[in-house]
């Protein structure tokens, strides 16, 4: 007895032994794998004081002290598992690190972790490939290594996890495995590999794992056909196909899926329609079949679908109404069926969607009115965008029955009437667009008063006013001290800016642009710290600039022009360091144009001064504006010659330098700020939008300017324009000239310059316009192909009498310095009298066809295309007097 007792107690001590031996490896093992780590400040429990790894963090111990699972996901880990000794933890079921800042390669020896079931390396970065080994893993449940930078194939051995049943490597970069030697999954419930290289046809291996539940192969390359023996997976729940190329049409047999709840086939080359079997399908409760070609209607069949909560067939080519049908489907809480051809009006029915939440029909072709009924209906609506339709009537005021919205999208529409009052209600607005519709009236005030609302777009429309008149205290406006976004340009505002613009200190982006608002510039600027973009162009605004400008330091983008503004440039403006675009043209300011403006705003790309009253020569600090791509200083009173130092002006100096947007504006939701500037280029006022940030030009015409053209100048290579016409500029044209090989339009026209036209003017390969005349130029004129391809050859070098040669009738072979023959005159003027036919013909029959086209369109379609109806009356303008200037010379 007492033998037996010793040999126990023996083997007790032996096992205590060996387990405190594991014990301390392991301890040993983690502590040498933290102090590899860059950063493991999580980890400090990890520590020789704190001797058992059991009370550490993320460890949980077996009965025997031993660690059997290894939890620090989010810990915040900096490092790679190169120091981690996998072979010193043979007892570890479980080990998770998900979402840290884990990088390097995988490990190989993880092999050594026999008993693991459980592996979630995800949401670091991980790169090279995925080991062979990882196949050695034979207990393996659970295995989840999405969200890394794995590459490279996909190795077969990792088939051999034959008891694995949830298998995620989506989120990386991995290729097709050796499909040959891949077996299925047999015990696999949950695989998903989306987001990867995946390419050629249907994996075959999925078609074997019988007891998958859930399939994802979304974002991938594969292409064909879905394969029919798909239905092998008679427990399918969820499938995803989504962005890649499968073809042909949908397949019917889907419905033998019973299970079937999720069915995501959005953005492959699927056409045909939508098959009317797919109602059939009783348990679906998401179905996304957008961006594909399937066009046809939407059909009728979708009434049997009672567990519908989702439908998402964007972007489809669907030509059909919206089937009243619809509305029997009252689990739908998210219809999206935007971008396709979809017309008649919103059925009745859909008011019994009572569970809506998310409804998106936009940029079809929908029209009549928007009932009120949907809003009675809808209290849980989040989302209503139906802008881009063609729908009219009034805003229904029940819409602020709603109060749970927070994006209104009604844009691009033909809504008329009032904005209703009742969208006061909204208290939880974020985003109300109405922009481009026929509302007008006075914007209420019960709008002004939605303190979440972060933008508001109400452009082109026929408002009135800011503010009713009937409202007399303004200053019981908070003018939602949330906003970032406010646009009401292109309406019929009158009167002032109303003050409590300036309680708006989160704003960023403020367009009171092209109405007729009235009164001095507001003093009120000194809260406005993040503003960056103030447009106020193309108003009735009067008075000086106030010093307060200077306090809004966010500044990139200010447009003052086209108003009465006078005064000088206020001091305080050189706080605004930040600015991209400067536009004060077509007011009357005066005084010197600053030398502040200099090497500190390095940002600036726009300075737009034209059509002012400055005065003095142009500062050399300009020289500085090392972003400057576009500088008009046309039509003011400077004197003085042109800098030489212009030669600095960095972007004007090399085409690749101009490329890419002005500057990067903040968006929110799906809103992007678009610079626009008026550029008179070609002798056209020019309205640039998106292509702005190509556009690389000076125009310093019709100043007093002096002396001659610096040679300085041809440096500038990027020049899309040069217009220094209308000065009192001498000397020769540099030969040079040609250098400036971008140039499209270039008039150096009512000058004093003489000499010779440069015969390098010749290389001009995208000259487009050109003019010389009214100079004192003389000898041949250069010839080129791209000059014989100019407008109106004639009227380039008019009023330079001692020029000769082609397009002239002046044979240079005779004295130079002789004026024209009398014949040589008459000659010229029948020719130009037979121009003037022609094109009085080529008027007649233009004006009938466009003139016919734009009325009715200006009746039928948005005000927007009114703007290409203006453009032409330009035209026409341009020829008569083109045609007249001929006729007088």
């Amino acid at each position: 007895m007492k033998t037996l007792s010793s040999s126990f107690f023996l083997l007790f001590s032996l096992a205590v032994t060996y387990f405190q031996t594991i014990a301390q490896s392991e301890a040993e093992a983690l502590l040498k794998w933290k102090n590899s780590l860059i950063q493991a400040d999580s980890l400090n429990s990890w520590s020789l004081t704190n001797s058992n790894p059991c009370n550490w963090l993320g460890i949980i111990c077996n009965d025997a002290g031993s660690i059997v699972e290894l939890n620090l996901p989010n810990a915040n880990l900096n490092g790679t598992l190169h120091q981690f000794n996998f072979s010193s933890f043979p007892n570890l079921t479980a080990l998770n690190l998900n979402s840290n800042l884990l990088y390097g390669s995988f490990p190989s020896n993880i092999s050594a972790l026999s008993k693991l079931t459980s592996l979630d390396l995800s949401t670091n970065s991980f790169h090279q490939s995925l080991p062979p080994e990882l196949g050695d893993l034979s207990e393996m449940l659970d295995l989840r290594l999405y969200n890394n930078n794995l590459v490279g194939k996909i190795p077969y051995q990792i088939s051999n996890l034959r008891k694995v049943q949830h298998f995620d490597l989506s989120a990386n970069y991995l290729e097709n495995p050796d499909y040959d030697r891949f077996a299925p999954f047999p015990s696999v419930t949950y695989l998903s590999l989306f987001l990867n290289n995946l390419t050629l046809g249907f994996p075959a291996f999925v078609l074997n794992c019988t007891k998958l539940r859930f399939l994802d192969l979304s974002m991938n390359t594969l292409t064909g056909s879905i394969p029919e023996s798909l239905t092998n997976l008679v427990n399918l729940e969820y499938l995803n196909l989504t962005s890649n190329s499968f073809q042909g049409s949908i397949p019917v047999f889907l419905t033998k899926f019973l299970k079937l709840r999720d069915l995501r086939l959005s953005t492959n080359q699927f056409t045909g329609g939508i098959p009317r079997e797919i109602g059939s399908i009783s348990s679906l409760r998401i179905l996304e079949l957008g961006n594909n070609s399937l066009g046809g209607p939407i059909p009728s069949s979708l009434r049997q679908l009672k567990n519908l909560e989702r439908i998402d067939i964007k972007v489809a080519k669907l030509n059909s109404t919206i089937p009243s049908e619809l509305g029997v489907c009252t689990n739908l809480n998210y219809v999206e069926l935007s971008l396709n051809h979809l017309t008649g009006g919103l059925p009745s029915s859909l008011s019994n969607l009572t569970k809506i939440t998310d409804f998106g029909i936009s940029s079809n072709l929908l029209s009549g009115e928007i009932s009120g009924d949907l809003f009675r209906n809808w209290h849980r609506l989040v989302s209503f965008q139906v802008q881009d339709n063609f729908f009219n009537g009034t805003i229904p005021s029940d819409i602020g029955l709603a109060t749970e919205l927070k994006y209104l999208y009604l844009y691009n529409n033909f809504l008329s009437g009032s904005i209703p009052a009742e969208i006061g209600n909204l208290i939880n607005l974020l985003e109300l667009d109405l922009t481009s519709n026929y509302l007008s009236g006075s914007i209420p005030i019960e709008i002004w008063k939605l303190n979440n609302l972060i933008a508001l777009f109400l452009a082109a429309n026929e408002l009135t006013s800011m503010v009713s008149s009937a409202w007399d205290n303004q200053n019981n406006i908070t003018g939602f001290p949330s906003i970032r976004y406010l646009f009401v340009s292109h309406n019929n505002l009158h009167g002032n800016i109303p003050s409590f613009i300036c309680n708006m200190v989160d704003i960023e982006y403020l367009d009171l642009s092209r109405n007729h608002l009235s009164g001095y510039f507001p003093q009120c600027w000194r809260d406005l710290k993040v503003l960056k973009v103030l447009n106020l162009a193309n108003n009735s605004l009067y008075g000086e600039i106030p010093s307060t400008v200077g306090y809004m330091t966010s500044l990139e983008s200010l447009h003052l022009n086209d108003n009465n503004f006078t005064g000088e440039i206020p001091l305080s403006m050189r706080n605004c360091k930040k600015l991209v675009i400067l536009d004060l043209g077509n007011n009357k300011f005066h005084g010197n144009i600053p030398a502040w403006l200099d090497k500190t705003f390095s940002a600036l790309k726009v300075l737009h001064l034209r059509s002012n009253k400055f005065n003095g020569s142009i500062p050399r600090q300009l020289s500085e504006l090392i972003s400057l791509q576009i500088l008009d200083l046309a039509n003011n009173h400077l004197t003085a010659r042109i800098p030489q130092s212009f030669r600095s002006l960095a972007a004007m100096a090399t085409r690749e330098k101009t490329m890419g947007s002005m500057y990067a504006p903040s968006t929110y939701s799906s809103f992007g700020y678009e610079e626009t500037v008026d550029i008179t280029i070609k002798n056209r006022e020019l309205e640039f939008h998106k292509s702005l940030s190509l556009v690389v030009g000076i125009d310093l015409s019709n100043n007093y300017l002096t002396l001659e053209i610096p040679e300085e100048i041809t440096a500038l290579s990027g020049l899309i324009f040069l217009n220094l016409s209308g000065n009192q500029l001498t000397g020769n044209i540099p030969q040079q000239i040609g250098d400036l090989t971008l140039l499209e339009s270039l008039d150096l026209s009512r000058n004093q310059l003489s000499g010779t036209i440069p015969s390098s003017v010749s290389a001009l390969n995208f000259l487009s316009y050109l003019n010389m005349s009214y100079n004192n130029l003389s000898g041949r004129i250069p010839s080129g192909r791209q000059l014989q391809t100019l407008n109106n050859p004639l009227m380039i070098y008019i009023g330079n009498h001692d020029l000769c040669g082609e397009p002239l009738r002046k044979n240079c072979s005779v004295d130079n310095t002789r004026a024209f023959s009398n014949v040589d005159r008459n000659e010229l003027r029948n020719g130009d009298d037979d121009q003037m036919i022609i094109w009085l013909y080529v008027s007649i029959a233009a004006g009938f066809v466009v003139g016919s086209w734009g009325f009715w369109s200006i009746l039928i379609f948005k005000k927007s295309w009114r703007v290409a109806f203006l453009w032409f009356i330009d035209d026409v303008q341009d020829m008569v007097y083109t045609m007249i200037t001929l006729r007088s010379s």
